[in-house]
């Protein structure tokens, strides 16, 4: 096995501060008494887990995580500092970003408030305070339950029973439409502790299907109820105001009510699992958008009221859609008209078996569904007692007896609520993207030279078509170009006034705005250039529907970018532009022109060919196993990101190589002498997937994450690429150069 090259001329090496900072990082990762042809993850990242130990109460620690929580880290010194000694002028949305921040480390003037931000919220909604159950109400509903959640919806951009969004119109991305289809369960409207929502992954997983809720969760709701009955904060530090007493009978409605609850929210889930399982079967998705799936809202009503009818004809059917809409619209200035506009429905059958239980289910109990909802939503950020009871809750969930601390959780808060103002503290006027546009080039170009030279399962019109595609790509790379042009700031989050002791309100306020400017967009023509990510995320992303990707400032550092060789920055920032391209043509990318408009483009005979070359990833990730937590990795479900990562670094060391055909040899890595550039290409791509998970942390992952985990991504990609077995001598049949070999990109 060859690890070395002989050179006939001196050896340059490079030494400045980012092959140092490198080299010193391999060097500490890796472990070298692993051969790279029997484990290649185990030889570059053996070691990296002792450098890099899983933080306090998370599953999983990644490049990707680490890098993110350094920025984060950094936002408290940013917002205590003054301002005006930074930039000459400041936007008036970054001053109030930096309100914001304080508002939320300010704990003692939410304790203050106690319960009436969300007893504010609840009454503008249209809810009641407590729910009737509990009160032994018989009246009627003052508000009929489908308009409340129309509210939820417009305010908190929350799904209750089913999902709403404003889209680009599949067949014309420059056009927004309403789509109905599956709820968004995992939204959130407010921050909320990472370690929670992983814990959460973690019993969604481990609970069967007929089991919702935990016997703890069961006691967290009625210990919430006990308190937003009582209206007290008796163990607030803050204040002597004391609960009322709860008697034996209001308990036990109490109770009674967290049962219904929880039966209700049983029937949903099973429903929403069913046609989420049945949407993922890549092999079922259809290849145009059927005309059928278009229609008006009384249109949706009759068909779903049709179906009511023929499974129970006692059963009166209740009017959703149109009422839903309309409530969501009201008092908005956008032009819908919904005797003329259509909708797009994401899938019938499933709004026909919600309909079906919304119309059997009692209005109370309903109404109630929607009042969880968002007291849910507000316990973390109210009164001490509530707060409390979700302290216990998290701790029985995660093992945490300590939280992380407030200036942390703020800072978290505030970049996700005002990520474009805390960005403009980040990032550099002078900042150039042309670097990464002259990779992405490279690229491009690498891909349409494999599309034209090495693709024999293509017929010629498909070619063409592809390689329009390429060509047609868009990309936005750093942050928005605005977000230094006088004004264009203070207008994004125009509509907001933040202040110093009303943490709750701020949010709600931020939350709303971004709502409203949601729904307006369903009158514009979109230009199909709008950020998606904020600009510190370290991620990239890929955006199928309008043919563009994104890869904002946050990931262009080290350990994926400016790392002092391009072999080195091809082998990752390479590999992720690679990766986020070839999301163009994986199996949802490939649905997709190139306007990113969903048609047929292929022909059958390429996507019949196609359809064989993907079922060979399935089968190889399928066969991956995970000894610790005895299960293997799902080949379905990672499927679109698995074809990513093996074209993205096919596309990456090909470009690598026109780079180096335009510019020469570079120098050789301090430290690294005896590698060759293609040798530390793979290193650097294997470096960037470092990970260390807990068993839990890696159940959670294979069992609901697209991606998969670090060891796969640097393993089973390797596994497939003859440049690797080339670059390290490895023989056939070597575990790293298997016969057997998937290739698509």
């Amino acid at each position: 096995m060859l690890l070395s090259a002989k050179f006939s001329k001196p050896v340059v090496l490079c030494d400045n501060e980012e092959c140092v900072r490198m080299a010193s990082s391999l060097k500490e990762s890796m472990n070298t008494s692993v051969d790279p042809c029997d484990d290649f993850h185990k030889y570059v990242c053996g070691r990296w887990p002792e450098s890099h130990p899983i933080p306090d109460g998370d599953l999983s620690q990644n490049w990707l995580s680490e890098r993110q929580t350094r920025l984060l880290r950094r936002i408290p010194d940013l917002m205590t500092q003054n301002f005006i000694e930074l930039r000459p002028e400041v936007p008036r949305a970054v001053k109030e970003a930096q309100i914001m921040y304080f508002s939320c480390l300010d704990v003692r003037a939410q304790y203050k408030l106690g319960l009436e931000p969300l007893f504010d919220l609840l009454a503008e909604l249209g809810l009641p305070q407590v729910p009737r159950q509990i009160i032994s109400s018989q009246d009627d509903a003052n508000e009929v339950f489908v308009k409340q959640m129309a509210r939820v919806k417009r305010l908190l951009w929350s799904d209750m029973f089913f999902g709403l969004e404003v889209r680009a119109d599949p067949r014309n991305n420059r056009q927004k439409l309403l789509m109905l289809y599956l709820p968004d369960r995992e939204h959130t409207p407010f921050p909320r502790d990472r370690s929670v929502l992983e814990e959460e992954d973690l019993n969604r997983d481990s609970k069967s299907s007929n089991e919702t809720f935990s016997a703890m969760e069961k006691l967290y709701l009625v210990e919430l109820l006990k308190q937003i009955v009582g209206n007290g904060t008796s163990d607030s530090l803050y204040s002597c105001k004391s609960p009322k007493k709860v008697d034996n009978s209001t308990m036990a409605k109490m109770t009674d009510l967290v049962d219904q609850v929880v039966n209700f929210a049983g029937v949903t889930k099973k429903i929403n699992s069913r046609y989420a399982n049945k949407s993922s079967d890549f092999s079922h998705e259809p290849e145009e958008v059927d005309d059928a799936d278009y229609m008006l809202l009384d249109e949706l009503q009759r068909l779903t009221d049709e179906y009511v009818r023929s499974v129970n004809k006692s059963i009166v059917p209740r009017p959703l859609w149109r009422p839903f809409v309309e409530e969501l619209l009201r008092g908005l200035e956008v032009d819908f008209d919904p005797a003329q506009q259509k909708v797009y429905v994401g899938d019938l059958e499933f709004l026909q078996e919600i309909a079906l239980v919304l119309s059997s289910t009692d209005e109370q109990l309903l109404e109630t569904m929607v009042w969880w909802r968002v007291v849910v939503h507000c316990v973390q950020h109210t009164s001490w007692g509530l707060r409390r009871i979700w302290n216990i809750l998290v701790k029985d969930k995660t093992g945490l007896g300590q939280r992380k601390a407030r200036s942390i959780h703020c800072s978290e808060s505030v970049n996700e609520l005002m990520g474009m103002a805390v960005a403009w503290l980040f990032a550099e006027p002078a900042f150039s993207p042309d670097h990464v546009a002259e990779m992405l080039e490279n690229i491009k170009r690498s891909f349409a030279d494999f599309v034209l030279k090495d693709i024999d399962w293509m017929d010629e019109s498909t070619k063409l078509a592809t390689l329009e595609k390429i060509r047609k790509m868009k990309s936005l790379v750093g942050f928005p170009d605005w977000l230094f042009e006088d004004g264009r700031l203070d207008e994004y989050y125009d509509g907001i006034n933040i202040t110093k002791d009303t943490y709750f309100d701020n949010m709600l306020q931020i939350v709303r705005a971004k709502n409203i400017k949601t729904l307006m967009n369903l009158s514009k023509n979109d230009t199909n250039d709008n950020w998606f990510l904020d600009p510190i995320t370290v991620n990239a992303l890929a955006l199928v529907p309008t043919n563009l990707i994104e890869i904002p400032i946050g990931i262009l550092r080290f350990p994926f970018y400016g790392l002092g060789l391009e072999a080195l920055n091809y082998g990752a920032m390479g590999s992720v532009l690679g990766h986020e391209t070839t999301h163009g043509f994986d199996v949802d990318g490939r649905h997709h022109d190139s306007a990113g408009n969903l048609k047929q483009w292929w022909s059958n005979e390429t996507i019949a060919r196609y359809t064989t070359k993907a079922t060979c990833f399935v089968e190889q990730y399928d066969d991956y196993y995970l000894p610790e937590i005895d299960k293997y990795v799902n080949g379905k479900l990672t499927l679109g990101e698995n074809i990513a990562d093996n074209g993205g670094l096919r596309q990456a060391y090909e470009a690598y190589r026109i780079w180096k055909s335009k510019h020469g040899d570079e120098p050789l890595l301090t430290g690294f002498s005896n590698f060759t550039h293609e040798q530390l290409f793979f290193l650097s791509y294997a470096h960037m997937w470092c990970d260390s998970l807990t068993d839990d942390g890696l159940l959670i992952w294979i069992s609901q994450n697209s991606h998969c985990p670090g060891r796969v991504r640097v393993q089973q990609v390797l596994r497939n690429s003859e440049h690797f077995s080339r670059a390290f001598s490895c023989p056939l049949g070597s575990p790293m150069n298997p016969k057997n070999k998937c290739q698509l990109w």
